[in-house]
């Protein structure tokens, strides 16, 4: 059969698949940093930007983004400053002293060359009258990465309004929002970035608990994380690797990480029930093992190839947010695959999944035959069984009309006192 191949193969050649795992896992040290660390430079955040090139409406972004129809080009939808104007006394002084301070702020961080700044006028439904709102775009005329400028800038807005405080000009009652592309998209990433530290913590304590209450070894419960663990730092080459050809979506390195945890979690439970059950049968190590990778092993590739083919449909889509989603989570799922095949074996050699209470337990060495041993417990009872036996054997001999080859028999089997209740008839 193939699987005994493949069971014969894993386990001939254990440290060889170890020692490529950790090489792999090295390697992958720089894409994780660069993935998890410095999303903004592989992934992106813009989500309008993965819209289909032919479409009409990107062909109209186009346009109004191209600086030989504009002198600042995105026509201020980079950065705009947008302030909200309820009295004509607030519109007067943003349109004075406000706007003036703004852009001599800006222009002395930045240079007069760097930076553009307009003013994109008044707007109110009921005309030029407040209330309505003033907006002011911010652009850069280099090759920075205006994210990077979104913090900044929003501190120079705030010290604008610190400053007019300081003439006596009510600069903190001036209600401002820098909006447009580029503010949007670092406010995505900021906020991706705050989910991810409380997402993936939180989803592999729960894997950890639940395993744990499953195996009841703390042990155990930690393996198929960290075999997972391997595998999602090689996804991170995948996905950086995917990103310099197609744009990624930033939600994708979160979803790959859930649904690799989840199916391959299992895949590794899979493998380690039925190691556990076997070795309960009494076979040995490498015995239990390989029927292990046999039977749970093909169940899993089975199980794992219908997901992957179910994500890699996706991957046909022509939005590419979806499609490059589907090519990284069918990815995910092909590397927890086989590293639920490869590493949990060898891990299964260095130790026993038997639950902790029984492990403290002593415990007899296995004879031979492979009899499962007994426990504590299991002794006692046979000792009680084995005085109530006897009781009756004496008060039998004293009753009258006793038959003695009628009493109960007692016989050694394996090792262990085993009372056997049976009458022989005369």
């Amino acid at each position: 059969m193939l699987f005994e191949k493949i069971a014969d193969s894993i386990m001939k050649h254990a440290k060889l698949i170890i020692c490529i795992w950790i090489v792999l896992l090295i390697a992958s040290v720089p894409f994780v940093y660069k993935v998890l660390v410095k999303p903004e430079d592989v992934l992106q955040y813009d989500m309008t930007k993965m819209i289909d090139p032919s479409s009409e409406s990107v062909k109209g972004m186009l346009i109004i983004q191209n600086p030989e129809y504009f002198y600042q080009t995105d026509m201020g939808t980079d950065m705009i400053l947008v302030i909200e104007c309820d009295t004509n006394k607030e519109k007067d002084l943003v349109e004075g002293d406000f706007y003036t301070y703004l852009k001599n702020n800006l222009v002395t961080k930045y240079g007069a060359d760097k930076i553009n700044i307009m003013s994109l006028g008044f707007s109110s439904n009921s005309g030029m009258a407040p209330p309505g709102i003033e907006m002011i775009s911010i652009g850069f005329t280099d090759d920075r990465n205006s994210a990077e400028e979104v913090k900044p800038i929003r501190s120079i807005v705030s010290d604008t309004k610190v400053q007019l405080d300081k003439e006596e000009k009510a600069g903190s009652a001036i209600v401002t929002y820098l909006t447009g592309n580029t503010a949007i998209g670092q406010d995505t990433t900021d906020g991706a970035m705050e989910d991810v530290k409380r997402i993936d913590p939180f989803s592999v304590f729960l894997v950890l608990i639940l395993i744990g209450l499953f195996f009841r070894s703390l042990v155990s419960s930690a393996t198929p994380p960290m075999t997972i663990g391997f595998a999602y730092g090689i996804v991170m080459i995948v996905i950086y690797g995917l990103a310099q050809l197609m744009q990624v979506y930033y939600i994708t390195s979160t979803l790959v990480l859930v649904s690799m945890l989840g199916a391959g979690c299992d895949y590794c439970i899979f493998i380690i029930a039925r190691y556990r059950e076997e070795r309960k049968e009494g076979k040995d190590k490498d015995g239990a093992l390989r029927e292990a990778i046999i039977w749970a092993g093909e169940s899993i590739t089975t199980s794992g190839l219908s997901v992957i083919i179910g994500f890699g449909v996706i991957s046909f889509c022509s939005f590419s947010m979806v499609s490059t989603m589907g090519i990284i989570l069918a990815s995910g799922i092909v590397f927890a695959l086989l590293a639920a095949l490869t590493l949990i074996p060898h891990d299964r050699r260095r130790q026993d999944v038997l639950p902790l209470h029984r492990r403290i337990v002593p415990r007899r060495k296995q004879d031979d035959a492979g009899l499962v041993r007994q426990d504590v417990r299991a002794r006692k009872e046979v000792l009680q069984q084995l005085g109530q036996t006897l009781h009756q054997i004496r008060q039998g001999h004293r009753r009258p009309g006793h038959h003695p080859d009628r009493a109960p028999r007692i016989r050694r089997a394996h090792g262990d006192i085993v009372i056997r209740y049976g009458f022989d008839h005369a």
